[in-house]
């Protein structure tokens, strides 16, 4: 894959291909849980939303394996409560229950299951092309690498870092353009950080700006 093909790709499904040996599990796990995220609406059972939460949380190591086990074993049977409802509901209730799989073996399958939840041909190339603009956000541009200065992160007593940490922990992302502001003031002149953080569209936990400031991989 090219910069280009990367930059133009509306199918995660070749990117995620390409980033095979690069992307870690964690940022992989918070991509299933994106894609269930933007299909919430469909997620009408309250244990498949839990499951996408208890996903995210242990993403970030707050709470355990057994607890995700847990979780993963109640969207188990959300999932077979859905296959008497809606066709949609039950495609999203699957994408969840992969999303918080124990063993990481089946995220990309929640990515699959999440882009299946339409009838329509249409609708489908729709979701993908969406969860490519997903993964760009949580990946950025892999052909161009990013450090981070550390007198950004020390500027004004760390306004960056704080910025970054209350974005990332409220999902206060429409902060974004602000922490543009304090970067460029911290003498950050990096446009790929700058455009990110001042472009339109959605933003998920994850962000590779954030997880750039805040030191995750």
């Amino acid at each position: 894959m090219t910069e280009a093909e990367w930059t133009a790709c509306t199918d995660p499904t070749p990117m995620l291909a390409f980033l095979r040996d690069q992307m870690k599990s964690r940022k992989m796990r918070l991509f299933a849980c994106s894609c269930c995220r933007h299909i919430w609406h469909r997620l009408i059972d309250e244990r498949s939303r839990n499951a996408v939460e208890a996903a995210e949380r242990y993403a970030e190591r707050l709470i355990t394996h057994v607890d995700l086990k847990r979780a993963w074993g109640e969207a188990s049977e959300a999932f077979q409560g859905s296959l008497v409802t809606h066709y949609g509901q039950s495609k999203a209730a699957l994408a969840a229950k992969h999303a918080a799989d124990p063993s990481c073996s089946s995220l990309v399958e929640a990515v699959s299951y999440a882009a299946r939840v339409g009838y329509s041909q249409k609708e489908f190339d729709a979701e993908k092309a969406i969860q490519a603009t997903l993964l760009q956000d949580l990946v950025g541009n892999p052909f161009r690498p990013v450090s981070v200065a550390s007198s950004w992160l020390a500027w004004n007593e760390g306004t960056v870092v704080k910025l970054a940490k209350a974005i990332y922990e409220d999902r206060a992302f429409d902060r974004l353009p602000i922490l543009a502001d304090a970067l460029e003031e911290a003498g950050c002149q990096d446009q790929d950080i700058l455009d990110h953080c001042r472009q339109p569209g959605e933003h998920v936990r994850g962000c590779w700006v954030i997880d750039l400031l805040l030191g995750k991989a």
